[in-house]
């Protein structure tokens, strides 16, 4: 299944089409509150990394600072993929040191050995490779472990399992799985485990009102984490923002765990910080075009949200988001560039 493109105007006719009208999954809504741009705190001019021709959509920084860039450039595409082995290097603009083409390359993600991951909606893989400089090797893929398609977000648990989300299981629906120790053998597929069924309305992560897009992962304590999804759009055309308990030791998801925090816009993707707090990114057509959030890792239980990307220096599609040291980096497909803010 290929992904429709979302620097395309023509997405927003299919993902409606692709949304369901089921009710929302019964978890605890957060007061049905929406966020709030009143009292913006900006975090400043963004240093801008320009990307001349390409519209970067996926960004991921290592623990040592290495990045890896996705870039979308439409359905059937070869996108790029750009690594760089320096943050400094990254934000003074200074060329990558490496570069390989991907079909429809979508998210990027270091495991805890830095080994790069890269979700593709072509083939419904996602790559990867134990150098980041080096192209993944043909063999060197993890299919969908069913009929599912379009990898979206990928993260990584404290054990080094990767937890992938996948748009598109029929009609537009989600499923979330985990795999075990992706590079414990490579060139083989890793036993993989549901960690959502779309299709179980007693699942505590029962989706069927809209696709999921990114995933990002916290430690909380020694045997749990915080799992947070973005959904792209529901019923309203809006979509939320999802709090989980991840417990990576079964792994599982806590059945009691979840909290929604409904958005304005799309929910494009999440990352969390080393400052706990819960950085994530929004898109409409409408005409508010992106915006960059943040909010505690703990969702709040009243609305108390801001918008950290000024209006003089706004984000035009706002797609991925990083957080790496005090630095929080947005890839701005339609602005040809990823814009670094500093906290």
């Amino acid at each position: 299944m290929k992904k429709t493109p979302i620097i395309s105007i023509a997405l927003a006719t299919v993902l409606f089409a692709c949304t369901k009208t089921e009710t929302t999954p019964s978890v605890e809504q957060l007061n049905n509150t929406q966020q709030s741009t009143d009292n913006i705190t900006a975090l400043g001019t963004p240093i801008s990394v320009n990307f001349p021709g390409l519209h970067p959509c996926g960004v991921a920084v290592s623990k040592s600072g290495k990045v890896a860039v996705s870039t979308y450039e439409g359905d059937d595409a070869p996108g790029k993929v750009l690594i760089w082995n320096s943050f400094q290097d990254f934000i003074n603009n200074v060329p990558g040191t490496a570069s390989y083409f991907i079909k429809d390359p979508e998210s990027v993600a270091f495991d805890n050995n830095e080994a790069l991951f890269i979700s593709s909606t072509t083939g419904d893989l996602i790559y990867y490779t134990k150098n980041p400089i080096i192209a993944p090797a043909a063999a060197n893929y993890i299919e969908p472990p069913s009929s599912i398609g379009n990898p979206r977000g990928i993260a990584f648990d404290t054990k080094n399992n990767l937890v992938a989300i996948y748009e598109g299981v029929q009609n537009g629906l989600s499923a979330i799985y985990m795999f075990k120790n992706p590079l414990a053998s490579p060139g083989t597929q890793p036993a993989h485990v549901l960690l959502s069924n779309t299709s179980d309305s007693k699942h505590p992560l029962y989706f069927k009102n809209g696709q999921l897009m990114g995933v990002s992962l916290r430690k909380a304590s020694l045997t749990s984490m915080k799992m947070y999804i973005t959904q792209l759009s529901k019923n309203s055309g809006n979509g939320a923002l999802y709090e989980y308990t991840y417990l990576p030791n079964g792994p599982s998801i806590a059945t009691t765990s979840g909290r929604q925090l409904p958005l304005t816009g799309w929910g494009m993707d999440v990352a969390t910080g080393n400052d706990d707090i819960l950085y994530y990114t929004t898109f409409n057509f409408g005409g508010q075009g992106g915006r960059l959030y943040s909010t505690s890792t703990s969702l709040p239980t009243t609305t108390f949200l801001t918008q950290v990307c000024s209006s003089t220096s706004p984000l035009n599609t706002a797609w991925g988001v990083a957080s790496y040291q005090n630095y929080i980096l947005v890839a701005d497909a339609f602005d040809n560039k990823v814009k670094v803010y500093k906290k």
